[in-house]
């Protein structure tokens, strides 16, 4: 069907089916059964007319089937993630950060300050899943944003802390040691506080992370947070 029809798809439309199908191959559909290489022209055919949740949703879509769709496509969606940053909500932005990140294609320089503008606009109503990729991301890319977005981000991680997640609050930690930025007192005592909270659900990559970004920090957590994390081992 999409072979068919791709070329009388619209941007939403492509978007969509883009997103339905890495959601599917999360349930186990195989890649093989993805007709790439038409989404993948009809995004390169429509990303000037994509709006900012097309782009964020496209772009997931790659990141989520671990395929870049080459280089013209990503061109093409990157040149529409700069056009469209500075009307993305949270969840946008940090999608889209985090499809880069993982899969290892940094977008040009423009386009990371038309993010980070955005990454620093939106922090402000960012939750614990956004912010904790945003962080993830940047470490990811080895691209450390400004310290004017770093302190909007912190602010966000010290306002969510109490609602992340136990794969947030590692994301968030191991970003700051592999950023080599301390998060102020504050804020750490709030990662640390979730870490304890939630170290009882963490996963074992999840616990060496944390442990790891506390001594990478060269902050020793309270025996309380110690327990709980060895406890999790």
């Amino acid at each position: 069907v999409v072979a068919g029809h791709g070329a009388a798809f619209g941007a939403q439309a492509v978007a969509n089916v883009l997103h339905g199908y890495a959601r599917l191959t999360k349930c186990g559909l195989a890649l093989s059964l993805v007709p790439l290489e038409p989404l993948g022209a009809a995004a390169r055919r429509l990303a000037g007319a994509m709006e900012p949740q097309h782009v964020s949703n496209s772009l997931w879509a790659y990141a989520t089937f671990g395929a870049s769709p080459g280089r013209a496509t990503l061109d093409a969606l990157e040149a529409a993630a700069a056009r469209t940053a500075r009307s993305m909500d949270p969840q946008a932005v940090a999608n889209v950060l985090w499809s880069y990140a993982t899969l290892g294609e940094a977008p040009t320089r423009a386009t990371l300050d038309a993010l980070e503008a955005a990454a620093a606009r939106t922090a402000r109503s960012s939750n614990a899943q956004d912010v904790a990729n945003v962080l993830w991301s940047y470490a990811t890319l080895g691209e450390a944003p400004a310290r004017a977005t770093l302190d909007a981000l912190e602010a966000a991680v010290a306002r969510t802390a109490q609602s992340m997640l136990p794969q947030h609050v590692a994301n968030a930690l191991w970003s700051y040691a592999t950023l080599g930025e301390a998060p102020a007192r504050a804020t750490y005592d709030a990662l640390e506080a979730a870490a304890a909270r939630t170290a009882e659900s963490m996963v074992p990559q999840a616990v060496a992370n944390v442990l790891w970004s506390h001594a990478t920090l060269g902050e020793a957590p309270a025996r309380a947070t110690l327990e709980a994390l060895e406890a999790a081992v």
